[in-house]
């Protein structure tokens, strides 16, 4: 599956339930033709409107746009040109003697994983 291309996004609109895909979605909520996104759950929503958010305003500014008015090819495009950026490798970290399932744990919590 494809974020940018399928329909994986449920939408409720003022015509009803819709698929969309990534852009497709950035482009009806800038139209705010949304209604709701009956596939989230409650402890996804704050979650997937900030991840929303931060990725429109990432595209507007390295497109030096402020208008989230746009049609779907602009968003598609602009997340496009996001990841195209270079980012360099994080060098590995050596971790010493520490074991893998432990990582995860707070420093207090005596119990191992099994």
């Amino acid at each position: 599956m494809n974020l940018l291309t399928d329909p994986v996004f449920r939408v409720e609109t003022p015509d009803g339930q819709e698929r969309l895909s990534l852009p497709r979605l950035l482009e009806a909520l800038g139209l705010d033709r949304v209604e709701s996104l009956p596939g989230l759950q409650r402890h996804q929503q704050d979650a997937f409107h900030v991840f929303l958010c931060y990725l429109a305003g990432a595209v507007l500014a390295r497109e030096s746009q402020t208008d989230p008015c746009q049609n779907a090819e602009f968003w598609l495009e602009g997340i496009r040109r996001l990841t195209k950026t270079h980012i360099p490798p994080v060098p590995n970290l050596p971790l010493g003697n520490v074991e893998p399932k432990t990582l995860a744990l707070p420093t207090n919590t005596k119990r191992s994983l099994q």
